[in-house]
């Protein structure tokens, strides 16, 4: 009995955490909070907390930035777009902040990466896990 309350527990908190991340992928351009994720999904913040930490391995934050930034890596390679645009368009009012998030993440600028010849899986932080929403 207990086995199954844990089961059910379990599939409980990844349907949570999945709510939460196509949450965040379907707005990930938009100012959000941990608060924005943690109502929109009827949950507390202090619970999403805890089921993130169990199920992800890394904050909602940390995720919403990864994922930011992999959409600006899509946007960078196939569209002409200014980088400013590209900033905007992925969550980011200030052109300098991203790029400064967008260097801690991939080690190179936004038009760096644009011009590397390199292809990568820009979604490949998501492999191990089995929340794959892009």
């Amino acid at each position: 009995q207990d086995e199954g309350r844990t089961l059910r527990d379990s599939s409980a908190r990844i349907f949570r955490v999945r709510d939460c991340i196509d949450y965040i992928n379907n707005n990930y351009h938009s100012d959000l909070s941990l608060e924005d994720i943690a109502k929109a999904n009827n949950i507390s913040v202090s619970y999403m907390m805890s089921v993130w930490k169990k199920e992800v391995g890394m904050t909602p934050m940390e995720y919403l930035h990864n994922y930011r930034i992999s959409m600006a890596c899509k946007y960078l390679r196939e569209t002409d777009m200014k980088i400013k645009q590209i900033a905007v368009r992925v969550g980011y009012q200030d052109e300098k902040y991203f790029a400064r998030v967008f260097m801690k993440h991939k080690s190179i600028t936004p038009s760096e990466y644009r011009l590397s010849p390199e292809v990568e899986d820009i979604f490949g932080w998501l492999n191990d896990k089995q929340f794959n929403f892009k």
